[in-house]
């Protein structure tokens, strides 16, 4: 019962005070010393977060498992403990003082007392609250078992069902983070916590407080939590700080009044980071809710279990506290996994993690490990070891940050049976922090605005290739060529006139850097400039570097209802533009350049003219034109091809596949000749609205020129832009669509992304074949990247919402999502800066894999609020290199 000597609180409606106390006990009445006194909820008292079953009546809990004669007695904040104590027993005349318990919710354990002294105490004007001193639980059941290592760390760094036993992937290891274990004793000597005599490394593992004063029962059931969660052979973060936090004082279980005592030990930590687990579980107590809640506040992240009564977790503290990260247990098993159906469930369950036959180390031995059993307390470990990793990149995240990351990161639509109502179906997943080095800006332009489409190409080691287009008021000389011609005719002069002007049209430009520094910029010629007439708007999309660093860059230009094409040659050595093509006339677009592997320049788009040599399918379609990359272009192109169908086909994106073999992606409204969808079925309809679609070529052979294969993917809405890259065996293709293209669908609504991995002849890799993710608003993609000898994929773009990393402030963030080779979902990162800030390129100059090669990416912002970079007026370009990952 709980009283308080406030007349305010008469007020608390009768109907409110009825769900936790005996009715025929609410009447007010006096104390020994004339005082009127009040029953009032404690739950009143303080601001917890908690929904579900109501408080238990004091009838109620008298009838839980309880130790006998026991009971825990809250005071006023800033009460002297042992006058208390004092006070209470002396007016009782009988009673035992058991422990003081001193904190921001001071308590007095006071045994030896019947059931109707107990009511008596609640009179006492110190009191604020009674509690019968209940037992508690381990929310797992130890079995003695030995067996070979679980599924469940494979289970937690794999997406989908899982296949084959794969080795566990981390690339954090909660390095920097304390984890409090609130449970029993740890066997402190064990081989996984590497505390043996002679080990030369500081223990990482300690007992750090006991509240049974040495009384407590060790029931192995700490030791098992403390290796789940940082052991060295199958813990989850192997590089963490464990604090044993003994709360176990009867007969193996946990009370009230040990777990209370605990938890305000840890609340008087201030090592930051911190995680706290609590594998254990009461009948609904405001006490231990309020506990919880009061580390939650300060700072701590709480995992805990939902319990194994196989019951609503909202019946069970601390489960149902809705701040902390609630986990519920996962038969994890090949092909299917299932719900385990002894595990508490509910709204308040946020994830599932392993749980069945969870191997660990045990306390018979230091070296000796078992399969112990099935429950709760093993999911809740495997979080708690999630979050330790996951706090180690980002150690200043608040405890709401944390569960939302891991929540949002879970892998969902997996649990295919058994899944009571209102529990969500996402398990939790170890591998998506993004990297430890994320981000810096090396660049942001200091003397010109650039707000438009940039992209980047790599030469080798840091030095880069960036391209766009520029607006500025006033330019110096800019060298200009006489006349662009058509491919048909005879090549542009080289050079020419030189000149100057004064227009604040729009130029496209090429930019060296190296490191983090531009080594120089060209702006490329517009014969409008040779004019005199203002520029029309431009903007480079695509650029190539041949073997002796000369630099091919594709430049559309638009004036009114016209659409120009042209590609140049910068010298690599003087960086003059050394010639200049026109491709097609006024209503054609360049998608980009490539060099293949045997000394051919490829460029490719689409327009609604004719081509010499190549057939209009209607409308406009999509083109590929090869020219001998030695010297200038030649009269006469060596292949000329059109692709497409009656509909209007755009091209978007050109990658080499291989030495001799091109891929072109794009979007068109019709079903293309001879397609087939992601498995390789040859297509008889299109999908609906606008359809992405690829095509090879080849650049070199018989068969040059002609398409080989084509592929189609879609659904019932519309793809945008798409993106396409080949590390010459495997190809990848990532765009945006309003479809739900796979299932489980990682996507928020409105635009989502999606990615896949294919094969040699364009035919999906990945099960399911491609994978969708997405924020609540829309996802753009600019780049995709695939990996050389460890094809990770890695798909930038920009979002208007919020992925896992943090909240979109506004605006478009830059991202970066990573899929490992077998089509899991690793991370994503966003920029979070106030303002748009849009990519537009990315590259890197070697062999993806966490831990190798930066990653380059280039876009342009509006932001003033990047580190290391600060705003330079209106819209400035930028070059983030992103490492560690």
């Amino acid at each position: 019962m709980f009283y308080i000597v406030n007349h305010a609180l008469d007020a608390v409606p009768r109907a409110v005070l009825n769900r936790f106390y005996d009715s025929s006990r609410l009447a007010t009445s006096c104390d020994k010393w004339g005082t009127m006194v009040t029953p009032v909820i404690f739950a009143v008292l303080v601001a917890i977060s908690a929904s579900g079953s109501e408080y238990p009546t004091w009838d109620e809990q008298l009838s839980l498992p309880r130790v006998p004669g026991e009971f825990v007695v809250h005071v006023g904040s800033g009460t002297d403990l042992s006058l208390a104590a004092q006070s209470l027993t002396s007016w009782l005349s009988r009673g035992v003082v058991k422990k003081l318990s001193p904190g921001a919710r001071p308590f007095v354990v006071v045994s030896g007392i019947s059931d109707a002294d107990a009511v008596l105490i609640s009179r006492h004007p110190l009191v604020e609250h009674i509690t019968p001193n209940l037992i508690g639980r381990m929310s797992g059941v130890q079995t003695s078992s030995g067996g070979s290592f679980s599924l469940g760390l494979d289970r937690i760094d794999q997406r989908g069902p899982i296949t084959a036993i794969q080795n566990y992937e981390y690339g954090t290891t909660g390095n920097g983070v304390h984890v409090f274990i609130v449970d029993d004793q740890i066997r402190l000597t064990h081989v996984d916590f590497g505390n043996l005599p002679w080990d030369p490394i500081a223990r990482q593992v300690t007992n750090d407080f006991d509240a049974t004063s040495g009384s407590g029962q060790n029931t192995d059931h700490g030791t098992q939590m403390a290796s789940i969660v940082g052991g060295l052979r199958g813990g989850v973060a192997k590089g963490v700080r464990i604090h044993g936090v003994d709360v176990v004082e009867t007969s193996g279980s946990p009370t009230i009044s040990g777990l209370l005592s605990g938890l305000q030990f840890v609340e008087l930590q201030t090592v930051r980071p911190s995680v706290v687990n609590l594998s254990l579980e009461f009948p609904v107590n405001a006490s231990i809710d309020a506990e919880v809640q009061a580390l939650i506040n300060l700072g701590f992240t709480v995992v805990v279990s939902a319990g194994n009564g196989a019951t609503d977790a909202a019946n069970v503290s601390p489960a149902r506290v809705s701040d902390a990260i609630t986990v519920g247990a996962l038969n994890q098993q090949f092909g299917s996994d299932t719900f385990l159906s002894t595990s508490n469930y509910g709204a308040l369950v946020d994830l599932l993690a392993p749980a069945k036959s969870i191997v660990a180390a045990d306390n018979f031995s230091d070296v000796s490990f078992n399969s112990h059993g099935d429950g709760t307390s093993q999911a809740a470990a495997h979080v708690t070891g999630i979050a330790a990793r996951y706090l180690e990149l980002r150690p200043t995240a608040t405890p709401v940050a944390v569960s939302t990351a891991i929540t949002q990161a879970a892998t969902f639509g997996v649990v295919s049976g058994g899944l009571p109502p209102g529990t969500p179906n996402a398990i939790a997943f170890s591998d998506f922090v993004a990297p430890r080095n994320f981000p810096a800006r090396a660049i942001r332009s200091g003397t010109e605005r650039f707000d438009g489409a940039l992209h980047t190409f790599f030469i080798s080691s840091q030095k880069r290739i960036v391209t766009g287009y520029q607006r500025s008021g006033t330019r110096g000389p800019v060298p200009c060529l006489s006349a662009m011609q058509e491919a048909s005719s005879k090549p542009a002069a080289g050079g020419g006139g030189g000149g100057n002007t004064t227009s604040s049209g729009s130029e496209a430009f090429a930019a060296f850097i190296d490191g983090s520094s531009i080594i120089w910029q060209t702006t490329l010629p517009s014969a409008h400039d040779c004019v005199g007439n203002p520029t029309d708007f431009s903007s480079a999309v695509m650029s190539a570097v041949d073997s002796v660093g000369d630099v091919y860059v594709a430049v559309n230009r638009t004036a009114g209802i016209k659409q120009q094409a042209f590609v140049y040659k910068i010298s690599g050595s003087t960086h003059a533009v050394l010639w200049g093509l026109q491709i097609g006339s006024v209503s054609t677009r360049l998608a980009g350049v490539v060099l293949d592997g045997v000394g051919h320049v490829i460029v490719a788009g689409d327009t609604s003219d004719t081509m010499p040599g190549s057939t209009s399918f209607g409308g406009s379609d999509g083109f590929a034109i090869s020219f001998s990359a030695s010297g200038m272009p030649g009269a006469s192109p060596l292949f000329t091809r059109k692709f497409g169908t009656a509909g209007n086909e755009t091209l978007t994106s050109v990658a080499n596949r291989d030495v001799t073999t091109v891929v072109l992606a794009g979007v068109t409204p019709s079903l293309m000749p001879s397609a087939k969808d992601i498995s390789g079925v040859t297509m008889t309809a299109a999908f609906g609205g606008d359809d992405a679609f690829v095509v090879a070529i080849p650049t070199s052979g018989a068969n040059s020129g002609i398409v080989t294969n084509t592929l189609q993917v879609g659904g019932s809405g519309n793809e945008g832009r798409i993106a396409v890259a080949s590390n010459g065996i495997a190809v990848a293709i990532s765009g945006s669509t309003t479809s739900a293209l796979a299932a489980p669908r990682l996507g928020g609504g409105g635009l989502d992304a999606f990615v896949a991995k294919l094969d040699a002849n364009l035919v999906g890799q990945w099960m399911p074949k491609i994978a969708q993710f997405g924020g609540a608003s829309n996802e753009s993609v600019s780049t995709v990247l695939l990996g050389g000898n460890n094809p990770d994929v890695f798909i930038v773009g920009s979002s208007t919402g919020s992925l896992t990393q943090g909240a979109n402030p506004g605006g478009f963030d830059t991202f970066v999502v990573k899929y490992s080779k077998d089509g899991q979902w690793r991370w994503d990162w966003q920029s979070n800066a106030v303002g748009d800030d849009e990519a537009r390129g990315a590259a890197s100059n070697s062999q993806f894999g966490d831990g190798e090669a930066p990653l380059y990416i280039v876009g342009h912002t509006a932001s003033n609020v990047w580190p290391k970079s600060p705003s330079l007026g209106d819209t400035d370009w930028f070059n983030i290199v992103l490492e560690g990952f």
